[in-house]
């Protein structure tokens, strides 16, 4: 059976984004966490990784990178505690260091209003990037950026 929140969202279309935006709370960021590392597990890098090893230090890699950066949650309108998705973002340099949006909101315009337009580098590389990497022309991939800033 589905959840409400992929009936609510299944129909709408790319160009009418109907959810909010706002800063990362402290009760996001148990979800902000387990949806990175999860998601990220599976990527050409991880994949050759052990998970204890992987979970420990990549966990402590997120800790560094949320510390100095900016976190942007898109929340269903009607509940700003239903996450539809969230991207981690720094300035100076301009990078996004990973973004995540719920499998039943892809395709419904969430991705694209998270990330920020212009240039930017990526410091994740990850199977889905590789897949519409050509959408975002202006952005370049860059890992060594997770040490910066």
């Amino acid at each position: 059976m589905e959840s409400p929140d992929v009936i609510a969202y299944s129909t709408l279309p790319v160009s009418t984004p109907d959810f909010g935006m706002r800063s990362m709370r402290p009760t996001d960021l148990a979800f902000v966490f387990q949806s990175w590392l999860t998601s990220y597990e599976n990527s050409p890098f991880a994949r050759h990784v052990s998970p204890p090893l992987y979970y420990r230090a990549h966990h402590k890699l997120i800790e560094r990178l949320l510390t100095r950066s900016t976190t942007r949650i898109a929340h269903a309108l009607e509940d700003e505690d239903t996450i539809l998705g969230w991207i981690v973002f720094q300035r100076n340099p301009d990078c996004v260091h990973y973004s995540f949006v719920k499998p039943p909101f892809r395709r419904h315009g969430v991705f694209r209003a998270l990330h920020p337009e212009g240039e930017w580098f990526v410091s994740h590389y990850t199977q889905a990037w590789a897949a519409i990497k050509g959408r975002f022309p202006t952005y370049r991939y860059n890992p060594y950026l997770i040490w910066e800033g």
